[in-house]
This record gives C-alpha cells, sequence and structure tokens, in this order.
C-alpha cells in the first residue's frame, strides 16, 4: 500500500574547509603547529549535539577529509554535512550553533570556510491540504483501499511548491521501501492500481 505524504523535512547542508599550521607531531607541544582535523572534530561533535528526538531534528556529517601522514599535524581537512528540521527555529539553532563555532576556531588558529550552504524549507501541510486528503481517503475507501499519509525525512519538489499553493499532496506514485539502500525496491503491481486512483481524482475535479 503507497504511503502518501503531506510533510517534509526541512534541510540545511554545509561544507568547510579548515585550514591549521602544519608540523611535525613530535614536537607540536612547541612548533607553533595547529590540527586542522582537530577542530573540525569539535565542529563534527557540536553539530551532532543539535540532534532533538522530540523535535525530529537530525544532523549527519557525511564526508571528511584531511590531512597527510600520521606523524604531520594536519594543516587542511574538510567536512560536508546536514541537519534536517520540521521546525524553522531548530534551523534557527542550527545557524547561531554555526556561528559561534566560527569564534572557536579562531582561538584555536585555525581558519575555516564556508564553501557550500544550501537551505530547502520544511513542506508543512495547510487546512487545505488536511481536508482534501479527508476527502481521498473518503475517495479511497469506496475502492476498498487506505489513503495513507505519513511523514517524511527525505525532500522533494513540493518542500518549495507547497508554501505557495493551498493544497499539496506528495508521494503519489507507487509503492516501495528502502530508500538510498541496496535494499530499495519498487512494488510493480501497486503501479497499475495507483494509476487508476489518480484517473479517478482527476476525474472528480473535472466533473466537479
Amino acid at each position: 500500500m503507497p504511503v502518501h505524504c503531506i510533510q517534509r523535512k526541512g534541510i540545511i547542508k554545509y561544507s568547510f574547509v579548515f585550514t591549521g599550521r602544519a608540523g611535525h607531531a613530535g614536537a607540536m607541544l612547541t612548533n607553533g603547529s595547529v590540527s586542522a582535523i582537530t577542530e573540525m572534530s569539535y565542529w563534527i561533535n557540536s553539530i551532532m549535539g543539535l540532534v532533538n528526538k522530540e523535535k525530529e531534528t537530525t544532523a549527519n556529517i557525511g564526508l571528511v577529509s584531511g590531512g597527510t601522514a600520521t606523524n604531520v599535524v594536519a594543516e587542511k581537512a574538510e567536512m560536508a554535512g546536514e541537519i534536517r528540521f520540521e521546525l524553522l527555529e531548530e534551523a534557527e539553532r542550527a545557524n547561531k550553533l554555526i556561528e559561534s563555532l566560527y569564534e572557536h576556531a579562531r582561538e584555536a588558529g585555525v581558519q575555516v570556510e564556508r564553501t557550500h550552504t544550501r537551505f530547502d524549507p520544511p513542506m508543512v501541510p495547510t487546512a487545505e491540504t488536511v481536508a482534501y486528503v479527508s476527502w481521498l481517503d473518503w475517495l479511497a475507501c469506496e475502492e476498498g483501499r487506505s489513503f495513507i499519509v505519513r511523514k517524511r525525512g527525505g525532500l522533494s519538489a513540493a518542500n518549495f511548491i507547497s508554501p505557495h499553493i493551498p493544497v499539496c499532496v506528495d508521494g503519489m506514485g507507487p509503492a516501495g521501501n528502502g530508500a538510498h539502500s541496496v535494499n530499495e525496491y519498487l512494488l510493480i503491481d501497486s503501479i497499475g492500481p495507483d494509476t487508476d486512483f489518480l484517473a479517478r481524482i482527476i476525474y472528480n475535479h473535472l466533473k466537479d
């Protein structure tokens, strides 16, 4: 049974380059070297601290790199990550944290350059959308099926469209599961019934 969507998380994506001062690791207490990796680690732990189960705020650092050898204090390090949120106040909390981390880096003697930022707003259901879903559920019941709605952590074009239109329902395609994993699948048998249901929705709008 397909699971439809009227609420999606928003996202902030960041990429950073850290620049410290290289030096021999065995003399790091006296040679003035500053590890870019150490500062990046502090940022990672701080950003992961944004995770809030009650507000369903998630954070993930998905890419990291840095250093040249185990006996060299790392001059360069890079990381890329994201924060996903349902509430805009959580996005503001994340941005305030990032700004405070710059001060920590300056005190540590590490330069930080933000090389990429992306912000996508959350998809928030309107009262009209909630009412429309009730009608879709009634229509589905006439066919002996249910119209299931669930929040999703992933994004779609609906994140951008929904603030500008009164009704937005996403995930109207065939059923499946396991997104972005080796177990991702699509139920071929759901394609026909879902296409028929979409046609019935359109028909009901046209006849009205």
